[in-house]
């Protein structure tokens, strides 16, 4: 009998010892990424986003994309996905088709109607629906207006397939593709799938086959995708999501995925003022064949509606 106790008391103290040393680990870890993130030794990414409080963490608006139809990124049919940043509060909604709208779509439409290509800017990124650019058109024109817009790093070749998609099953004569030259030079050049991910099922065209019409690509080991969400993962716990160690784990995580620089923080604009010619000739050529295909459909309007770049250089000599 004394001999069961002195080994419970011997296996007591080795797990009070585990549970101190397991405590005092988290606590260390907790206090150096503290200091990593607020000295800047990392770069808290998020925090730049505007993703700053655990709830921003859990609703980050992706739980409705999905990545499975040949453009790559949309939304899931008839779906709801809440969106919180430090300076919005919105809830998507996808409707029959998977298209941002509270309506669904059909042919039973007016053949008047508009349809809408581009991306987070046509879509309505952390916007509610009533302030979309498609919605306030519709309310403006008094038609119809079809919003096939998606974020998710969508570009030429995206507006050209998702067109392409739904140009015969939902009844229009007015095209208008929202292009930002801020990325949409860049989205679909295959130069760029190491930073938007070697898994990720999206379109690209080689810019050195011009001769070739700028063939679409996808990448060898790219992966369907029924959903991006992480709201509803393993990982939800607001409480967890409070902790600076997991905040330096999500930071270094979409460092390594996308290479981002530890060091030097670049401008969201920057990558426009160094655009070559052949990315700029391979958007324009699938431009050009969105406008084709609307015109073999009869199309009487296609409109390009450019995005201005902010610059801060805007008023300065």
């Amino acid at each position: 009998m004394h001999h069961l106790f002195t080994q419970f008391f011997k296996l007591k103290n080795i797990y009070k010892s585990i549970i101190i040393s397991s405590i005092l680990s988290i606590c260390s870890l907790e206090i150096l990424s503290i200091f990593s993130l607020k000295l800047g030794i990392v770069p808290d990414i998020y925090y730049e986003k505007g993703i700053k409080e655990s709830k921003h963490l859990l609703n980050q608006g992706v739980s409705w994309l999905t990545e499975e139809n040949s453009w790559g990124a949309w939304h899931k049919r008839n779906a709801t996905s809440r969106h919180i940043k430090s300076c919005f509060d919105v809830t998507y909604q996808s409707n029959n088709i998977g298209a941002r709208d509270k309506e669904d779509y059909g042919y039973d439409f007016p053949k008047n109607s508009i349809i809408t290509l581009g991306d987070s800017f046509i879509e309505g990124y952390g916007l509610n629906h009533s302030e979309t650019l498609p919605f306030n058109l519709q309310e403006l024109s008094e038609r119809k207006v079809f919003n096939l817009g998606s974020s998710g790093n969508l570009g030429p070749i995206q507006y050209y397939l998702i067109y392409k998609a739904f140009k015969e099953k939902l009844p229009h004569n007015t095209v208008i593709l929202g292009f930002l030259p801020a990325n949409d030079f860049l989205d679909n050049d295959s130069q760029r799938i190491s930073l938007m991910g070697q898994k990720r099922y999206r379109p690209y065209y080689d810019i050195s086959a011009k001769d070739k019409f700028y063939p679409i690509i996808y990448p060898e080991m790219s992966e369907k995708r029924k959903t991006w969400g992480e709201e509803k993962g393993i990982i939800s716990n607001s409480y967890l999501m409070k902790l600076n160690t997991f905040r330096l784990y999500k930071n270094l995580k979409i460092i390594l995925r996308h290479k981002v620089s530890m060091k030097i923080k670049r401008s969201p604009y920057a990558e426009s003022s160094h655009i070559s010619i052949d990315q700029q000739n391979a958007a324009t050529f699938y431009i050009k064949k969105t406008y084709s295909l609307a015109k073999k459909n009869g199309i009487k309007k296609f409109i390009v509606l450019g995005i201005p770049n902010f610059s801060k250089y805007l008023f300065e000599p």
